[in-house]
């Protein structure tokens, strides 16, 4: 429950300093004050443990962060790049993805995941709808080398969400609506089957460790009617159930170790500071705790071994590189 509101005001940062995945801070030496209007509310399922900093900014369009060990691997979807952030340094790892609009933004990759062994990566590009898969080994490296991993549509797609799981690989879309799914096989991959379809597509997933089951994002029409769904992907028949709603362009979710799900919202277009993260309450699935309010249309984000969350922001403008990612520690308060 939403017991206190603390209004965030940033305090000077060190340059020089390591944050606590090794990387150096990249915020100012100076008060931020795009972090100012941030709102960080207090609850008994989780407490934030630092403040938000700045990891990066002036970014055009940042999306789809992924801890791959110790590295930080994001895309600037509004020019169809992907980095590897090392030693306080972007270094360009893939480029020319298409590009689409999203909403007025100008958007390419927003899905993107490692393999276990961290020698493969999937990305999911916009324009007409493409995964690929692209060997480590190779960076940095072109889209046109990378292998494609077709989906079984008849019309364009646009691929948000990518999930490897232990029975397969999973795609959600945007543009046909629909969830897709297959063995995962990166010698000889098989095109993705379409396994069910929502009104308004299905963005961000993460897994159930315990049960295996998968919770998605359904992203809504931003009328407050996004929702969270649940569904066994193994299942002979797969009918996804509901299990929250209310949300204003849910755009993703990420479970904590103890599977206590955080929830992200992009919030109203055009309208700056209308994003919020959640975390859902377990024991009544229908209600949400908030963590962080005032986010400037936040796409997407990723949760490390240790709790390091950072969540990707597209900032105020349509236009622009007023991006950023957002970077901060967290844990739970129950077992």
């Amino acid at each position: 429950m939403d017991r206190a509101k603390t209004s965030y005001r940033t305090t000077p940062a060190l340059c020089g300093i390591l944050i606590a995945v090794g990387l150096c801070c990249l915020s100012s030496c100076k008060k931020d004050p795009r972090l100012d209007k941030l709102v960080l509310h207090e609850n008994s399922l989780v407490k934030i443990r630092s403040k938000p900093e700045v990891l990066l900014d002036h970014l055009n369009n940042p999306a789809a962060p992924c801890f791959d060990g110790s590295r930080i691997i994001f895309a600037e979807s509004g020019k169809g790049i992907l980095y590897e952030l090392k030693e306080g340094k972007t270094i360009p790892l893939i480029e020319g993805f298409g590009t689409d609009n999203y909403g007025g933004y100008t958007i390419s990759v927003l899905g993107l995941t490692v393999t276990p062994d961290k020698s493969w990566l999937v990305a999911a590009a916009q324009d007409s709808g493409h995964i690929f898969l692209f060997d480590a080994a190779t960076f940095p490296t072109t889209v046109k080398k990378g292998r494609e991993i077709e989906l079984q549509r008849t019309e364009s797609t646009n691929p948000f969400g990518i999930l490897l799981t232990k029975g397969g690989i999973l795609v959600a879309t945007g543009g046909t609506k629909a969830v897709y799914q297959g063995p995962w096989d990166r010698i000889n991959p098989n095109p993705l089957k379409p396994v069910f379809e929502v009104a308004s597509g299905v963005e961000g997933m993460a897994e159930d460790a315990q049960t295996g089951d998968v919770f998605g994002a359904v992203v809504g029409t931003g009328k407050q009617d996004g929702s969270l769904i649940r569904w066994r992907p193994e299942g002979m028949t797969i009918e996804p159930k509901t299990v929250a709603t209310g949300f204003s362009n849910l755009v993703g979710v990420t479970a904590l170790p103890n599977g206590l799900l955080l929830l992200l919202e992009f919030g109203e277009f055009g309208t700056s500071g209308t994003g919020k993260l959640s975390v859902l309450d377990p024991k009544d699935p229908g209600k949400t705790h908030p963590l962080i309010s005032g986010l400037d249309a936040p796409s997407a984000m990723a949760l490390s071994e240790d709790n390091t969350l950072l969540i990707a922001t597209f900032g105020k403008e349509q236009e622009g590189a007023e991006g950023m990612i957002i970077q901060l520690k967290m844990e739970s308060k129950q077992e």
